[in-house]
């Protein structure tokens, strides 16, 4: 068995082989407070974003200082959520629980602080800098929040990892679109306070969930090391009916079976403590050797990180630019125009579910998944080209805009589905800290570095992305590693 999982070339196999899903009826427990979680994190993100005007008007905000709260808010999670993999690594469970515990804090004290900054009464520098508080310090949080529940998930959901990572999605996607359904009807009937402190009161509900998570995390740890010492705990071999000698009262521990004498506790014992340096040693190197050969040199892993990269690289730069490209391009209103930019958020709503189920159905092996997230990608350059160039008539942008939310919504289930597929799970957290920094790379820097302003441009330079990211998931299912993967399933039943 241990050769065998060191030898194992994807995480399918090191997930089933690690830790058994446990049936506990407390890993569902883990998984709805995880999407409750994402829920109200992804609700307190996009809450300035739906509020830019009555921020700048009633806030007498700058534009460069609302510009400036965004951007407190996603430069820190292009950097962040790699430190937070590494630290989740370090944990003596590599579960990550003990760190996302600490990030739901963070989370909770930020959203605390813009709620704190729209009750107070202040001047308009003040409020400035308390709202620039709380969104630095909620951003730094949030992509931790949304990855690092992976490794308590994960390797307990084997069999349903795929609709899971639907659900989930169409959970933080469905705070997205509360928020923006919800904030200008909270503006208009309360006003500016009330906007903001509603959905930052939702975010703050992130320290309830994510202490609930880890103290559930914690309990299914527990009943797992104890079904696992069950079942490594050696059976007593049988022993012959004792003869009806009444002076017979040999130790039964001691009879000899098959000319050995079993080993004796005291003896085990000092085995045990004599090896024990040795056997940390060993664990250290070989922890060093699957950072290098798992995640450094891994070409499967590293063309997944840059396809995944493009999949939102693609398009969430786009809800930056939408809706004026959809209003100068195709004379479509301001209301209808968001409505549009909307529909690939919640697309995922329907289609993440329906490709979880498909995934895990058919037990797809990870040079499958990466084929299907590459013709899924597809959809999205070419939709966006569709926009940029053709001249549509009004009526046929909502089907196109309906076509890049599909491509985009099964991409993006399949990279989070493919993820335990790529790496073993003494690496997930560090791996899955890479990935998430990765995602935020692109749309941080595509609106500065190359955009121009022209509709047809812009949207060229996104589509030109999505096939950069078709390339490199074709490339990565044809690595050795990913012709050689196997279905989480499939290997748990095989065991």
């Amino acid at each position: 068995m241990q050769d065998s999982l060191l030898d194992a070339n994807t995480a399918s196999v090191n997930v089933a082989r690690i830790a058994s899903p446990a049936r506990s009826p407390l890993r569902w427990l883990l998984v709805s407070a995880l999407a409750l979680n994402l829920f109200c994190n992804h609700w307190s993100r996009d809450s300035f974003g739906a509020l830019e005007v009555p921020i700048e008007s009633d806030g007498n905000l700058t534009v460069a200082q609302y510009n400036s709260l965004s951007s407190a808010y996603f430069v820190p999670n292009v950097f962040v959520p790699a430190i937070a993999g590494v630290v989740a690594q370090l944990e003596p469970r590599k579960s990550g629980a003990w760190t996302f515990l600490a990030f739901s804090i963070l989370a909770a004290i930020g959203n605390s602080v813009v709620v704190w900054a729209a009750l107070k009464s202040q001047s308009t520098e003040a409020l400035y800098v308390r709202l620039l508080a709380g969104r630095l310090l909620t951003g730094t949080a949030y992509e931790a929040l949304d990855f690092l529940p992976t490794g308590m998930v994960a390797h307990r959901f084997p069999d349903h990892w795929g609709k899971l990572v639907g659900v989930v999605n169409g959970f933080n996607r469905l705070g997205s679109i509360l928020n923006f359904l919800s904030a200008p009807l909270l503006y208009q009937s309360f006003g500016l306070r009330t906007a903001l402190m509603v959905p930052s009161a939702v975010g703050a509900c992130c320290l309830l969930t994510g202490t609930l998570m880890h103290q559930t995390d914690i309990r299914l740890a527990r009943w797992e090391a104890r079904e696992a010492d069950a079942d490594a705990a050696p059976k007593p071999p049988p022993q012959p009916p004792p003869l009806p000698s009444p002076g017979s009262h040999r130790d039964e521990d001691s009879t000899p079976v098959d000319g050995h004498a079993p080993a004796t506790g005291p003896a085990t014992s000092t085995g045990t403590a004599d090896t024990t340096g040795a056997v940390d040693a060993a664990d250290a190197a070989d922890a060093a050797a699957s950072i290098w050969s798992d995640v450094l040199l891994n070409p499967t892993y590293g063309l997944y990180v840059c396809g995944a990269m493009c999949v939102y690289g693609a398009v969430v730069p786009f809800w930056f630019i939408g809706a004026k490209v959809l209003q100068t391009r195709f004379g479509i209103g301001l209301s209808e125009a968001d409505a549009y930019v909307l529909l690939p958020e919640g697309t995922i709503l329907v289609v993440g579910p329906a490709i979880g189920v498909l995934t895990d159905r058919l037990h797809l092996r990870l040079r499958a998944l990466l084929l299907f997230a590459a013709v899924a990608l597809a959809l999205v350059p070419v939709s966006l080209l569709v926009l940029a160039w053709l001249p549509l008539p009004r009526a046929a942008v909502l089907p196109a805009m309906v076509c890049l939310g599909v491509g985009y919504a099964a991409a993006q289930n399949l990279v989070w589905t493919m993820l335990p597929h790529v790496l073993k799970q003494e690496v997930l957290l560090l791996g899955a800290g890479v990935m998430a920094c990765s995602l935020n790379l692109l749309p941080a820097l595509l609106p500065v570095v190359a955009f121009r302003g022209d509709p047809r441009f812009d949207l060229s330079v996104l589509a030109a992305v999505g096939g950069v990211g078709m390339l490199a998931l074709v490339l990565a299912a044809g690595t050795r590693r990913a012709r050689a993967g196997t279905a989480m399933r499939h290997d748990r039943e095989s065991e």
